[in-house]
């Protein structure tokens, strides 16, 4: 009778195992095409080139033989930077947030200073965003550095439906997820998932447990109601499983304003 009674008690055991380990899938499969429609993949291209050259030491009128030659000799320099996005409903229309990082890289310098010659430097950007077969150039309208947070308007309204954000932070040990293009990994046939839990706080950050990549930058974490509540931002160097996002509360207030933010709580 007692072995039994073992016996029985370890198939519970192992049971409740298998449901604890699984009871979590619903949630990502439930919403896997929602969450598909509603990511993009953005492409940012910057292009520098030499806009004017300037001489020290020469008597003034005197033309500089250097800046001439480099004018002419010096080629453009591109660019280019992927990372994830979500259409969201911003003042009316269907926009896209993102990173700031993803939008706006700034990796190139004003000027470029080489003893007594200084090069003043001119840089164009181009922002595409794609997601399944639409396809549509973007620009600024909001950053926030800070923050790392970016709004893109789009030149093409896309037919999709918008996500929710959250009106509340999570508990630490809460189920989170996220589609994204970590190394650019994503197509009209398929889109990563990741999922794992939300850790707790660092300084002004949110710590998540979860897979995070170059890439996947600017992608929405969501809760399991689906609900926006953070942005993949960060991955620590040392280990790729740790990620970093903005906390819920900012967000929410960039996108909707810190007043419109409060009234959504009452």
């Amino acid at each position: 009778m007692m072995k039994s009674v073992i016996t029985v008690c370890i198939v519970v055991n192992i049971a409740l195992l298998f449901i604890s380990c699984q009871v979590r899938a619903p949630y990502v499969a439930g919403y896997y095409n929602l969450v598909n429609e509603q990511t993009v993949f953005i492409e940012t291209v910057d292009t520098a080139k030499a806009a004017g050259c300037v001489e020290a030491g020469l008597v003034k009128g005197e033309a500089s033989e250097v800046c001439e030659m480099l004018m002419q000799s010096l080629p453009d320099i591109h660019g280019k930077y992927v990372g994830t996005g979500t259409f969201i409903r911003h003042e009316g229309k269907i926009r896209v947030l993102t990173a700031e990082h993803v939008c706006f890289p700034d990796e190139v310098p004003d000027t470029v200073e080489r003893g007594t010659v200084v090069i003043q430097v001119e840089k164009t950007t181009e922002i595409t965003v794609a997601s399944g077969k639409f396809r549509a150039e973007a620009k600024i309208i909001k950053k926030d550095k800070s923050l790392d947070l970016c709004i893109l308007e789009l030149s093409e309204q896309p037919l999709v439906r918008t996500p929710v954000f959250s009106l509340y932070s999570p508990k630490r040990g809460d189920f989170v997820f996220y589609g994204g293009a970590p190394y650019g990994m994503i197509s009209e046939n398929f889109m990563l998932v990741y999922d794992g839990y939300y850790s707790g706080k660092m300084h002004n950050n949110m710590i998540f447990s979860l897979p995070c990549a170059s890439g996947a930058s600017g992608s929405s974490i969501r809760n399991e109601k689906n609900e926006i509540i953070s942005m993949v931002q960060k991955v620590h160097t040392g280990f790729n499983h740790i990620c970093y996002g903005v906390s819920t509360e900012a967000l929410r207030d960039f996108v909707f304003g810190k007043e419109s933010s409060k009234s959504l709580l009452k």
